[in-house]
């Protein structure tokens, strides 16, 4: 025997059931197509459809609600050269980053050691000093040398003979002049990268210290 109060509530209650199962995928379904997707094509015309328009293949995508708001963003995929191409940007990137580090401790650095163009001045004409007094006193050397050898050898030439001892004496003078040679070549290439330096960080400082310039202005 059915109670016909309870058969009428459970009836209800597995019609709206029903209904509920019924209805979710279609307000599912009624959202979807309520959304917008767009993207700038090849072109760059702005696109937009319910569904990706072919033209937004490969394409960086927006999707938007019915209301006109952006929900979402949905990247392309890259190729294999993309994705190449997009690691040697990063690469490119991160090395710029390191030499703008690297300039603003060199930056700090140059303006904690000198309180003026002047004393950089004076700094450089420092450190120049002793390699000129080195080079001066190779070619000193090989000028004296120079002037052995041949006193040497105008003797062998006037005696029209050749002793082991005056040989060995003009080895060891073509010795000196090659030592000091070589020496005076390192002291050269030494002063040059002094000056080099120097000219740099004089120029550097300058544009540091001078009101109103990009440099200055990002320095700390």
């Amino acid at each position: 025997m059915v109670v016909p109060g309870l058969w009428s509530w459970s009836a209800w209650f597995f019609a709206v059931v029903g209904l509920a199962f019924f209805l979710v995928p279609a307000a599912a379904a009624l959202a979807a197509a309520s959304e917008s997707i767009c993207c700038n094509d090849a072109s760059g015309r702005y696109t937009c459809g319910d569904i990706m328009p072919p033209r937004c293949n490969g394409r960086l995508l927006k999707v938007y609600n019915q209301q006109g708001f952006l929900i979402r963003t949905i990247a392309p995929r890259m190729s294999e050269e993309e994705k190449k191409l997009a690691a040697e940007q990063a690469i490119r990137e991160r090395e710029e980053r390191d030499r703008a580090r690297d300039q603003a401790r060199k930056d700090k650095a140059l303006l904690q050691t000198y309180d003026s163009v002047e004393a950089l001045d004076r700094i450089r004409e420092r450190s120049e000093a002793d390699v000129k007094v080195a080079i001066k006193n190779a070619q000193s050397l090989i000028g004296a040398a120079q002037k052995r050898k041949k006193a040497l050898e105008d003797e062998m030439a006037a005696s029209g003979k050749s002793s082991l001892e005056t040989a060995s004496q003009i080895r060891n003078e073509e010795t000196t002049i090659k030592a000091q040679s070589a020496l005076l070549e390192i002291k050269k290439s030494e002063l040059a990268q002094i000056r080099a330096k120097f000219t740099e960080d004089r120029n550097r400082y300058i544009l540091l210290t001078t009101p109103g310039s990009s440099a200055g202005a990002a320095t700390p």
